[in-house]
């Protein structure tokens, strides 16, 4: 990565972290105000709804960062300006977060009971996790050669015949997966609790028919769906 590219990635990254700063707020004060109107304030539900609150708009700041990075330079180096942007970003949520819980327990003014703040701890450290792994899908894109050789391409051709030319996964390979994906949506096989749950399934599927797919495809493709289960619910 070239210094132009770097700035191009840094000036990304502070405008991205400083919208996410402002949305947090603005999400946070809605989530208040409304769980004030519906007397719901001092509950378990607030920091339940905060959190995800959180989450939601890390997964978004991450998926937009690599999107960008992805295009305008592909190596690591840029792929940790990235990764460390949304570690920033789960740090900005975890300020917002932390007064939520001390008005949820009805008590802001004194130390959090220990239970609370350890249950309040898990839901921080389920999210990092989540994030983490979705990151540690995305790296693999950033890791690869942009353009492997001819040489290499044509054994990618000769092994995988279900790969159309080029490497693009035919329509009937997507047809399957997704029939295998919402058949086990359906039976309860796959209860995806983040876009990494079903990013996973997908690679597992892909993997255990001997196809290849890049990864930013099938995030792109995982994340349609999980935007669409969440809206559903």
């Amino acid at each position: 990565m070239d210094e132009r590219q770097k700035l191009q990635i840094g000036l990304i990254v502070a405008q991205q972290s400083r919208q996410l700063r402002a949305v947090l707020i603005a999400r946070m004060d809605r989530l208040k105000g409304d769980h004030a109107a519906q007397g719901i304030l001092q509950s378990g539900m607030t920091i339940k709804a905060a959190v995800q609150i959180v989450s939601d708009a890390v997964e978004r700041l991450s998926g937009e960062l690599l999107a960008e990075a992805d295009r305008i330079c592909r190596d690591l180096e840029a792929f940790g300006l990235v990764s460390d942007a949304v570690s920033n970003a789960i740090g900005i949520g975890e300020e917002l977060f932390w007064p939520i819980v001390k008005l949820a327990t009805g008590k802001p003014e004194r130390p959090l009971d220990p239970s609370v703040e350890r249950a309040a701890g898990e839901l921080i450290a389920n999210l990092k996790n989540d994030v983490e792994a979705r990151l540690g899908i995305a790296r693999f894109d950033f890791d690869a050669p942009m353009s492997p050789g001819p040489n290499v391409a044509g054994k990618q051709d000769e092994t995988s015949p279900g790969t159309s030319k080029g490497g693009r996964p035919p329509a009937e390979f997507w047809d399957d997966l997704w029939s295998a994906i919402a058949i086990d949506l359906y039976t309860g096989a796959l209860v995806p609790k983040s876009q990494a749950d079903i990013e996973r399934a997908m690679n597992d599927w892909i993997s255990g028919k001997n196809q290849s797919c890049a990864n930013s495809t099938v995030r792109k493709r995982a994340r349609k769906l999980w935007d669409g289960l969440r809206a559903a619910k």
